[in-house]
C-alpha cells in the first residue's frame, strides 16, 4: 500500500513542489517537507498542508529524513544543502530513493495512459490551466498539476481518475526533457536561463528534443524559432497562429483571426479549410490578446487528443471532434474559463486608479501585459516591476528596459534574488540605466506615492514577493473600492 511510503521534500512551498506534495498526499503517501518560507507563521500553506495531513516545517529535520523512503528535491536545492547531502549518503546505503521533482511527477503519474505537457518560456501556467479546464468540463476527470493558481483550482492541482493527466513543465533546469508525455504543446522560445544552457542555440536544441519525443506536438507558428521545427520532423506537428503558413507540413493548422477582443478560429488540413468558427470566437473577461492565442493552443492540444481517441470525443461531446458542433463546444467551454491568479489579476481600485497584479518576469511577458492594458485604458499607465534573479537581470537588462518603456511611468523595486548569489553590479539600477524615461526607485512596501498620481491603472509585475507586498498594502489602505 502506498500509505506505507514516506516522502521528504526539500523546498516544499515551491510552485512546482507544492502541488506534487498535495497530490502525493491524496494518493496515499505520507508527506514531510521543509521550507524556510514556513518561518512566517501566517503563511497560507500552514493551513493547506495541515488540511492535507502534510507535516511541513521551516527548518531541516534529518531525523525525519532518515526514516523516509523517498527524498524529493528541485534544482533550487544544491548538492551542498544539508538535506540533500544527507539523502545522498542514505542513498549510498540503499536506505532512501532520491527523485528530482520532475522524476517524482513522472512516478506519481506512472499509471496514467494519457499525459499532456505544456512547455515554453512564458504562458505555461495560463495555458495548462485552460487545457485542464477544457478536459475537466468535458467530464474527462483529468489529473491537473499547475505551477500557479487557477481560480478553479485553488490548491493548484486536481486528482483525477488516473487515466488522463496534464501538467506544465520547467525548462529552466532542462528537467522538461524528463517528461514522458505523449501530447505536448510548446508556446514560445525566448532567451532565458542562458546561465544554464550557455547560449540560445542550446536552449533551442533542447526544445526541439522535447518536441519530437511524443505522439503529437502542437507548436506556435507565430514564434520564428518554432516555425522551423516541422521542416526537420513533420509527421506529428499541429500548428497554430495568426498567419497561415505557406507550406503544408502541419497535420492541422489552427488559424486565429483577431477582431477587437475576440479571436475567431479556422482549421486547415493540407491548406484546405475544414472549419470556420464564423461568429463563434474565443474571448475572456480579462484583457490580453496573448491569452486568446494561448487559448487557441489549448484548443489545438485537446483537439489532437480527441482526434486520436474518438471514443472520448463521442462520450464528452456527443460527436466526432472534427464536427463543427464539437469545435464550437470547445470554444464555448473555454470562454467560461475564470482565469489564473497573478495573470492580469484585477485587484480593485484605489484613489480612482485600477490595480492589476501579474507574474510577468520576462521582457516579452511584460510587453504583452502592458500592451493589453494599453488596449483597455487610453490614458496614463504605470508599471511597478520587481526584477527576479541576478542571472536573468544581467542577461536581459536591455530587453527589460525596452519592454518597460511602453508604460508611461516606471517604478523599480529592489531585485528579488530567488536564492541566487549576488552578482557585482547587477541590481535594479542596471535596468534603469537603459530606460529612456524617468525611472522611480521604490523601497519594498512603499507605494504611497503611486496612488497620488494621475493614472488610469498601475500593474505590479514580477515573480518574487511583489504580489504579497501589494496585496498587504491594499488590505491596509482606504478607500479601496473592490478586491477580487
Amino acid at each position: 500500500m502506498t500509505d506505507t511510503y514516506k516522502v521528504y521534500m526539500s523546498g516544499i512551498c515551491g510552485s512546482g513542489m507544492k502541488p506534487l506534495a498535495l497530490l502525493g498526499s491524496k494518493l496515499g503517501y505520507k508527506i514531510f517537507g521543509s521550507d524556510k518560507a514556513l518561518s512566517n507563521l501566517n503563511h497560507p500553506l500552514h493551513r493547506i498542508f495541515k488540511t492535507y495531513h502534510i507535516d511541513a516545517f521551516p527548518n531541516p529535520d534529518l531525523e525525519i529524513l532518515n526514516h523516509c523512503d523517498f527524498y524529493v528535491y528541485s534544482s533550487a536545492i544544491s548538492e551542498e544543502h544539508i538535506e540533500r547531502k544527507e539523502a545522498i549518503e542514505l542513498n549510498r546505503q540503499n536506505k532512501i530513493q532520491i527523485f528530482h521533482r520532475m522524476d517524482f511527477l513522472n512516478y506519481l503519474l506512472r499509471n496514467h495512459e494519457i499525459k499532456l505537457a505544456i512547455a515554453g518560456t512564458h504562458g505555461k501556467t495560463s495555458t495548462t490551466s485552460m487545457a485542464g479546464w477544457l478536459l475537466q468540463n468535458l467530464c474527462l476527470n483529468p489529473t491537473i498539476i499547475v505551477g500557479g493558481t487557477p481560480k478553479f483550482l485553488p490548491h493548484s492541482f486536481q486528482k483525477g481518475n488516473g487515466y488522463i493527466a496534464i501538467y506544465e513543465t520547467d525548462e529552466s533546469d532542462g528537467s522538461f526533457l524528463k517528461s514522458n508525455a505523449n501530447y505536448r504543446l510548446i508556446l514560445n522560445i525566448d532567451k532565458d536561463h542562458l546561465n544554464y544552457y550557455g547560449d540560445f542555440q542550446n536552449l533551442i536544441d533542447s526544445f526541439y528534443k522535447f518536441s519530437i519525443k511524443c505522439r503529437n506536438c502542437i507548436i506556435n507558428n507565430d514564434d520564428e524559432v518554432l516555425a522551423q521545427f516541422p521542416y526537420k520532423e513533420k509527421k506529428h506537428y499541429i500548428g497554430y497562429g495568426t498567419i497561415l503558413p505557406e507550406h503544408n507540413l502541419y497535420r492541422y493548422f489552427f488559424k486565429g483571426n483577431l477582431r477587437q477582443d475576440i479571436l475567431y478560429l479556422q482549421i486547415y488540413k493540407n491548406q484546405d479549410i475544414i472549419y470556420d468558427s464564423k461568429n463563434e470566437g474565443i474571448h475572456f473577461k480579462f484583457p490580453g490578446s496573448h491569452f486568446l492565442k494561448n487559448g487557441l493552443g489549448a484548443i489545438a492540444l485537446v483537439f489532437s487528443l480527441l482526434l486520436d481517441y474518438p471514443s472520448l470525443s463521442i462520450r464528452s461531446l456527443g460527436n466526432d471532434i472534427l464536427s463543427n458542433f464539437s469545435i464550437n463546444s470547445l470554444i464555448r467551454i473555454l470562454n467560461r474559463f475564470t482565469g489564473v491568479e497573478r495573470r492580469m489579476d484585477y485587484l480593485g481600485s484605489l484613489n480612482g486608479i485600477h490595480i492589476y497584479d501579474d507574474y510577468g518576469h520576462h521582457p516579452n511577458e511584460i510587453l504583452n501585459v502592458i500592451k493589453a492594458l494599453k488596449e483597455k485604458y487610453k490614458n496614463r499607465i504605470a508599471v511597478v516591476f520587481q526584477p527576479h534573479r541576478y542571472t536573468r537581470t544581467k542577461e536581459l537588462a536591455r530587453e527589460f528596459a525596452k519592454a518597460l518603456e511602453l508604460a508611461d511611468d516606471i517604478y523599480l523595486l529592489p531585485l528579488y534574488s530567488a536564492g541566487e548569489k549576488p552578482i557585482p553590479g547587477v541590481t535594479s539600477e542596471l535596468i534603469g540605466r537603459f530606460i529612456r524615461k524617468n525611472v522611480h526607485y521604490l523601497e519594498n512596501n512603499q507605494f504611497d506615492t503611486i496612488f497620488y498620481q494621475d493614472y488610469d491603472c498601475v500593474v505590479f509585475l514580477g515573480a518574487g514577493d511583489i504580489s504579497n507586498q501589494i496585496r498587504e498594502y491594499l488590505s491596509l489602505s482606504q478607500p479601496l473600492r473592490k478586491i477580487m
